[in-house]
């Protein structure tokens, strides 16, 4: 079965809240990004199915933190290029894995980053998150630098 990534607007208080549920679910304690420059998807439109999420922001975020909204607002209104697609999330729920739909997030979320001008990706992963280290490899991602449990990934757009 051909799965289909739904974007999820953000007038859907519903939906978005049931990520944020699960995202706090899958990662305990994690910062949401939380501004204009952030867009979701959800598989077939199901956030328990899997979902991923990006933000456009300066280039070296901080782990953990996001584009300050007047730098993303700017960017998305056309007064200044935002330089970076931060790939924020990847989750994709044990029933669904082994079908390719990480790696059609990471595809689908660089094809949103080009058409708002990024030039550039960046993302983590852990340690221990193999299968994500792989897609990101495989979609040109380069590893960078390692840091407490996590490595930085970058590839040019």
């Amino acid at each position: 079965m051909r799965h289909s990534l739904i974007r999820v607007r953000f007038n859907d208080d519903d939906t978005i809240q049931e990520i944020r549920d699960l995202d706090q679910r899958e990662f305990p304690g994690a910062s949401w990004p939380d501004s204009p420059g952030a867009a979701w998807w959800t598989i077939d439109g199901d956030p328990e199915a899997g979902y991923c999420g990006a933000v456009l922001g300066p280039r070296r975020l901080a782990r953990g933190g996001w584009a300050p909204l007047e730098m993303v607002s700017a960017g998305l209104h056309g007064r200044a290029k935002p330089p970076c697609l931060h790939l924020t999330r990847g989750v994709v729920a044990p029933d669904f894995r082994g079908q390719g739909l990480q790696a059609r997030m990471i595809s689908v979320r660089l094809a949103w980053g080009r058409r708002h001008g990024a030039e550039v990706a960046q993302t983590y992963t852990y340690h221990d998150n193999v299968p994500s280290m792989r897609n990101l490899a495989r979609a040109g991602f380069l590893p960078l630098r390692a840091g407490a449990g996590y490595i930085r990934w970058e590839r040019a757009l």
